[in-house]
């Protein structure tokens, strides 16, 4: 992240590798500040590389809806817990995981067609839509879509035990 050097420099994932499993992840953690106070939400998303870009569908009235809307400066994490290390001395036990930090600003989209094709994004992602009606403007009416303007992504990744720490 920008302005916090990483500690475990040999952990850091490449660009390329920290996108593809922003991409393919399933559920992330959208963590927003409301009132001073810190707020995180797991949530179902859509990930686009092109527009680097990440697209989430809500509810239109909510904390998430006035964190965003007084300050829209937030991240968006996902992770993969692969395993424990063990070790004889509780200290030196070590994690094998993956995780992926993007930070952004947060824009509440309101166009209708814009929220339809966030949400036929958000929607193919998780279940198959072939055969199935895409969703149109008039449906997406009932739904808010927050679109997360990437500024900065991070991975960080533990594949062997590297105890010990520095």
């Amino acid at each position: 992240m920008t302005g916090f050097p990483m500690l475990r420099k040999e952990r850091k994932m490449n660009v390329k590798d920290a996108e593809n499993f922003l991409e393919k992840s399933e559920v992330g953690r959208l963590a927003m500040c409301h009132n001073n106070e810190p707020y995180v939400v797991p949530m179902l998303y859509y990930y686009d590389q092109k527009n680097n870009e990440i697209l989430l569908h809500c509810a239109k009235k909510g904390r998430k809806i006035e964190a965003i809307s007084s300050n829209n400066s937030v991240c968006f994490e996902v992770d993969e817990m692969k395993s424990i290390v063990s070790a004889d001395v509780p200290c030196e036990f070590d994690l094998l995981y993956r995780s992926v930090i993007a930070t952004g600003k947060a824009l509440l989209i309101n166009d209708q067609e814009m929220k339809a094709k966030a949400l036929n994004l958000i929607f193919e992602k998780y279940a198959s839509l072939k055969g199935s009606m895409p969703i149109d403007a008039d449906m997406a009416k009932g739904t808010q879509i927050i679109q997360i303007r990437i500024s900065d992504i991070v991975g960080k990744e533990a594949k062997g035990a590297t105890i010990p720490y520095p």
